[in-house]
Order: structure tokens, then C-alpha cells, then sequence
């Protein structure tokens, strides 16, 4: 069984001075469930919901900064995109912050160190840590050291409306078939929203999962995945046969 590792590799890793507080960063990776297990343990999601504040204006501000001639409408497209569960977990996983997380004897049993919702909730949280213990600026940092490629690919990509379209394309045209989704989790977010995953298969292997709060939107995001990872994201270079 994975065991937790310890938050000054995190810290490091994170590129942050030694001496912030490692308390806030300890609960950034406690799951609830290990808070229930082992109270009196504080859990994220208070510090999620600051996190989101803290990874909604970096954003803002850098795309401000960094696209001085885009309307609003691509910016928050842009924005919409990077901040999705589906994106966040996609960086968590290149900190591989999996490792670090603290979760209950259940949530680690069925895979909970790579749920793309609760990789992308602790990332935010982990946002909302260094704002407390450092400051917006340094926050701001992480998130476009963390988000570089991430912003680069959503802003010279087209709409994401198209990629379920695109990549039946692709798979028609170099296969002569098409792809298949697959729901392979819907977890009640809150009483009233859900929050789907789903694999998306092509030629007879699994090429991508995605996430979000309905299946066609879970299915966007895996389609968007499958195409970079088969080198089809783009409309004018269309790739070759997987």
C-alpha cells in the first residue's frame, strides 16, 4: 500500500522557501476521509475553496498580461479550460502529488491517489497554502510555472465544442472506425452536481480520460486528450495513423 510522503519533499518540489507553514500544506493534502479516520485532522476543502479564488485571479491577471490584444471572450475560454478539474489534475500528476495525499483505508482502496477530482481539489487548496504562507505574488508564480503549457495549448487550440467532431474524424479517416466513451465514474459532487469521468477508447485502447459536471462535457475533455495524445489536436496538421 502507497503510504503518504512527507510535505517538505512537496515543498521542495513546489519550489518554495523551507520555512512556510507546513501545517496549512499538510491539510492542502488531507482528504476528507482522512479526516473522519483520524480526527481531529483538518481536511482541504476550506482551503480549496480559497484556492479557487487564489488559481481564478493568477489566471485572470496573467492572461490580462500576457494576451493584451484578446477580447474577453477568448481570455475567459482560456481561462474556463485551464481551470477545469480535468487540467488541474493533469499538473498534479507531474508533481505527482498522488503520493502526497492523505486519504481514508476506502478512498485509497479504489484508487483515490489518481481521482482526477481530488487531485485537482487538493492542487487548489495547495494554491490556497502558499497565498496564506507566502503571498499573492508567490501564488501568482506557481500558477503560471505550474499552468505554462497548459495555457499555451488552450489558447492556439480551437474550441473545445469540436473535439468530439475532430477526433471522429481522425478515427474515421486513419481507422475506419470510431471512438468510444465510456463513464467510468459519476461521483455526487454536491446534491445537485455530479462530476462524470470518462475513458474514451480508440482502436481498441484506452487513449484518455476526461472529467466534468455532465457526460458530454467529460466527453469534450477526453476527446481534447485523446487528440494530443495521438498527435491530432490540430485541424491544419492532421497527424498519422496511432
Amino acid at each position: 500500500m502507497r503510504t503518504a510522503l512527507a510535505i517538505p519533499a512537496l515543498i521542495e518540489r513546489l519550489g518554495l522557501p523551507p520555512d512556510v507553514d507546513t501545517a496549512l500544506f499538510e491539510q492542502a493534502v488531507t482528504h476528507v476521509s482522512f479526516s473522519a479516520e483520524h480526527p481531529p485532522h483538518p481536511h482541504y476543502e476550506r482551503l480549496e475553496f480559497l484556492g479557487d479564488a487564489v488559481l481564478k485571479f493568477a489566471m485572470a491577471d496573467l492572461l490580462f498580461g500576457r494576451f493584451p490584444d484578446d477580447p474577453e471572450g477568448p481570455m475567459t475560454q482560456v481561462l474556463t479550460r485551464v481551470v477545469s478539474d480535468q487540467t488541474l489534475a493533469i499538473v498534479a500528476r507531474t508533481l505527482d502529488l498522488g503520493s502526497f495525499l492523505r486519504l481514508g483505508a476506502g478512498e485509497i482502496a479504489t484508487g483515490g491517489r489518481d481521482r482526477v477530482g481530488t487531485l485537482a481539489s487538493s492542487l487548489e487548496a495547495i494554491l490556497a497554502a502558499v497565498y496564506l504562507s507566502c503571498d499573492i505574488d508567490r501564488a501568482s508564480s506557481l500558477v503560471a510555472r505550474l499552468l505554462e503549457s497548459e495555457i499555451a495549448r488552450a489558447h492556439s487550440e480551437p474550441g473545445g465544442e469540436n473535439f468530439k467532431a475532430l477526433l471522429q474524424e481522425r478515427t474515421q479517416h486513419f481507422l475506419g472506425q470510431l471512438p468510444r466513451y465510456r463513464v467510468i465514474a459519476d461521483t455526487l459532487v454536491t446534491p445537485y452536481e455530479h462530476l462524470f469521468e470518462v475513458a474514451v477508447d480508440v482502436d481498441g485502447l484506452t487513449r484518455a480520460r476526461g472529467a466534468g459536471p455532465s457526460k458530454r462535457a467529460a466527453e469534450q475533455e477526453a476527446a481534447r486528450q485523446a487528440l494530443v495524445e495521438l498527435g491530432w489536436n490540430s485541424h491544419s496538421n492532421p497527424g498519422s495513423r496511432p
